[in-house]
């Protein structure tokens, strides 16, 4: 009867044993794993509630709270504003379900979320309003991962511009 009391009284120590390292530990690990960047998620998902202007737009993560989201890599210019809001409006009707990848190597201005956002149909809206001529991409913002499909979209919205001046009759 002894022996297996001692039996007991050994496996009991030895799990507080095993589970005492984490005692003093796990807080510190849980702050340390917060700040990693790796251990986060790569892309969430997210209802479209309103589009601000051309760059930026509002949406509601599943369980969280409203969310301004910025089209990382591009730039608006000022002529093309209204436009560009007016196409983004056109694609990101309310409660469009959107996925959005966070530019990890940026932190946003006035509290929004810098993203590479793809609209339904997997097409990235930050190339699309490129390729429509509505914004000019910044190329120190864009990532390796995406650098190619920028710098296509520009081109290609070069091509269709110079193609259109051509077609059109010069006066004289």
């Amino acid at each position: 009867m002894n022996s297996r009391k001692a039996a007991i009284h050994r496996f009991i120590t030895t799990l507080l044993l095993a589970g005492l390292p984490c005692v003093s530990s796990c807080g510190k690990y849980e702050r340390v794993a917060d700040k990693l960047d790796f251990l986060k998620y790569k892309y969430f998902t997210c209802d479209v509630a309103s589009v601000t202007d051309g760059e930026t737009f509002i949406c509601q993560t599943p369980g969280m709270d409203m969310q301004k989201i910025g089209l990382t890599g591009i730039s608006v210019p000022g002529e093309q504003a209204g436009a560009a809001k007016k196409y983004c409006e056109s694609i990101l009707r309310r409660g469009t379900l959107v996925r959005i990848e966070p530019d990890r190597n940026q932190k946003g201005d006035g509290g929004n979320i810098p993203a590479y956002v793809f609209v339904p149909g997997g097409k990235m809206l930050n190339v699309l309003l490129i390729e429509q001529g509505y914004a000019t991409p910044v190329k120190n913002e864009v990532g390796e991962k995406y650098m190619n499909q920028f710098t296509g979209a520009a081109k290609k919205a070069a091509t269709e511009e110079n193609e259109t001046r051509e077609k059109q009759p010069r006066l004289k």
